[in-house]
């Protein structure tokens, strides 16, 4: 028994004894609607005490002889108080009953929480949408965004749109499509998620699931183990820490990484050019765009309508995986302006799905533009461009050569959103542009924030071959024009 029930047995004796002073029966009032634990032993004892002395003191366990004079007062001062004392706890038990049979009962179709969502939309869904609202069995679909389901049982799910899934039960979920990070922690060992080609079965762990288009299934285990079921072979594997899976219809392979490209539907429509401006974009003129990467990527691993961007200083060990570092260049023809003075100016990016990497290994991402300053490197080509010997490129590390490149903005992207308008529109940028002398200018693009895991995603904005998106673009205006409206966050939110 606890220090406190030995407390609550304590004042109880000495209250239903008589020997209790004001200050003990305010502290059994105190410590008897403590909780409900300390509640019920009261009522218990209360109950108890009355029908002892209920018992004890009744007529008929005493035949009193009649020449043996009964006491004067002694009998109904006990009764009367053996009476009052189980008047009391029926009254608290009869109280106790009502406050509890009043109190919502639990749904047992209930049990998750939707409890997080950043830039969310929703397509159809059968369940609430709302942060905080309770979720049984049911069909979600997320367009946009993130969303975050914690299960009762101990599982955090993070979703990444766009995603299509289910929650069947406490212990299972099935994702028809998109992206998953799951974090299992203690009791919630044995959590199934199902895809159209696997059964994927927790042993305590964190792992990433992503379903392609056509059902294709990879898992990326990050922490732990996972038993991996192919739901065409049946065959059964255990996935570890840092091991990969790729489930097809047919087969199942392993990967060392999620950083297939894939590229996902579902990018917002461009805004129409904005009146007053002079648009010059990498695909007029001599424009041109690209990205380097330390390494040549398999061509299952890279992208000819994205310009990639990453930053990668995490490993498994004591390997690190700087090789899948990227940076972005962006050249644009200046001589379309035909002499003419800049007076304002901002460059646009439109974000797209690169379908590489999980966003929630990722913060809110920061991103950094450069300008070339050494104008004799302008004339880079897309084709023969490397990590090497890209111009004011700094080959070691994520960063640009001080000596050839000079800073000229920041914007940032929001955990979680992969499309929109993005840009910067700074007084440098001004600047830089107007010491051009060879109608040539050279923009340099960093991401600065580090992801959480090696298989953080993998930033992509439309290149000059992109079907859909414009490409990257200078909004200029002169003195004869006027100004643009600046970039603003309602920019980057469509």
């Amino acid at each position: 028994m606890s220090d406190e029930f030995a407390e609550l047995r304590e004042l109880c004796d000495a209250v239903f004894d008589g020997r209790a002073d004001q200050s003990q029966v305010d502290r059994l009032e105190q410590l008897a609607q403590s909780s409900p634990e300390c509640t019920r032993f009261y009522m218990e004892y209360s109950q108890q005490h009355a029908a002892l002395a209920w018992g004890a003191f009744h007529p008929q366990h005493f035949p009193i002889p009649a020449l043996c004079p009964a006491p004067a007062t002694r009998w109904p001062t006990i009764r009367r108080q053996a009476l009052a004392w189980f008047g009391i706890a029926t009254l608290v038990s009869c109280a106790v009953f009502v406050a509890w049979s009043q109190q919502p009962p639990a749904s047992p179709a209930e049990f998750a929480t939707l409890q997080r969502l950043q830039s969310a939309r929703w397509n159809e869904s059968t369940l609430p949408i709302g942060e905080g609202k309770r979720l049984g069995a049911g069909r979600m679909e997320l367009s946009d965004g993130m969303a975050t389901i914690d299960f009762d049982k101990g599982v955090k799910v993070i979703l990444e749109a766009p995603a299509v899934f289910e929650l069947v039960d406490a212990n299972e979920f099935r994702l028809h499509q998109g992206k998953l990070r799951a974090e299992v922690r203690r009791g919630g060992e044995g959590f199934v998620v199902r895809t159209p080609t696997a059964t994927l079965v927790d042993r305590g762990t964190e792992f990433g699931v992503h379903v392609r288009v056509g059902g294709v299934s990879d898992l990326m285990v990050f922490k732990g183990k996972v038993d991996a079921k192919h739901r065409g072979t049946g065959k059964l594997v255990s996935a570890t820490t840092g091991t990969g899976l790729r489930l097809t219809n047919q087969e199942m392979e392993v990967i060392h990484d999620e950083n297939a490209p894939f590229r996902l539907q579902g990018s917002t429509a461009p805004q129409p050019p904005m009146q007053d401006t002079i648009q010059i974009s990498t695909a007029i003129g001599r424009g041109m765009d690209a990205y380097i990467q330390p390494i040549v990527p398999p061509a299952d691993r890279r992208s000819d309508t994205l310009l990639l961007l990453k930053r990668n200083n995490r490993g498994f060990g004591n390997e690190t995986y700087y090789d899948w570092h990227r940076k972005v260049y962006l050249r644009f023809d200046l001589g379309l302006l035909d002499g003419q003075e800049i007076d304002t100016a901002r460059l646009e990016l439109h974000a797209d799905r690169s379908g590489m990497g999980f966003a929630a290994h990722c913060p809110d991402a920061r991103f950094s533009v450069y300008g070339l300053t050494d104008e004799a490197k302008d004339d880079w080509g897309d084709e023969t461009l490397t990590w090497n010997d890209a111009p004011g490129n700094f080959p070691d590390g994520n960063h640009m050569d001080a000596a050839r490149t000079v800073y000229l903005g920041t914007f940032t992207i929001p955990q979680g959103q992969c499309s929109g308008t993005f840009g910067i529109d700074s007084p440098e940028l001004v600047d830089f542009l107007k010491t051009d002398t060879n109608g040539l200018t050279t923009l340099m693009i960093v991401r600065e924030t580090i992801g959480t895991d090696i298989s953080d995603i993998v930033h992509a904005f439309a290149s000059r071959r992109h079907p859909t998106l414009p490409a990257p673009m200078l909004r200029l205006t002169t003195p004869s024009l006027g100004a643009p409206s600046r970039l603003s966050a309602s920019d980057s939110a469509q």
